[in-house]
């Protein structure tokens, strides 16, 4: 048993040896079409039409940052800004199927938990990145509003 285990294991490595093989084989095929297919004359036009900038901007007796300008100018008219979408506060519907799906609570998983918690401190403290939640130390919450669990 322990010999026909061995072997097969064996195969399986040399199997995954020459999976490996045939990838980085690939890998090395694309990046030469890659490095075939790359322009070195782009580079070099670029940097020419920058100079012809800047020496038009020293005529003209301004200073500025060329390449920060052109790229400024070049994705001003194409960029496209959603417009802001107003946020609305979950439902208790919606809550309630968050818990039935196994999503929030503490007795399925790690992750459930971790929602959980999220969602609380959203709700109930107006915390909304994950850096806030990242940062947060003991004693940043007070309980100054909040009221405990006996109604007093």
């Amino acid at each position: 048993m322990g010999e026909r285990l061995m072997n097969e294991l064996s195969e399986d490595i040399l199997r995954l040896e020459d999976r490996i093989n045939s990838r980085d084989d690939d890998r090395q095929a694309t990046d030469a079409f890659v490095a075939e297919m790359r322009n070195g004359k782009t580079v070099r036009k670029t940097k020419s039409d920058e100079g012809k900038l800047k020496n038009w901007l020293f005529q003209q007796n301004e200073e500025r940052e060329g390449r920060s300008d052109i790229k400024k100018e070049m994705s001003a008219p194409t960029r496209k800004r959603k417009p802001a979408q107003p946020s609305r506060p979950f439902t208790e519907e919606e809550i309630d199927m968050l818990y039935q799906k196994g999503l929030l609570g503490g007795g399925k998983n790690a992750k459930s938990l971790s929602n959980t918690v999220f969602l609380n401190n959203s709700m109930y403290f107006g915390m909304r990145s994950r850096t806030e939640h990242e940062h947060l130390r003991w004693g940043d919450v007070g309980e100054e509003g909040a009221k405990s669990r006996g109604g007093d």
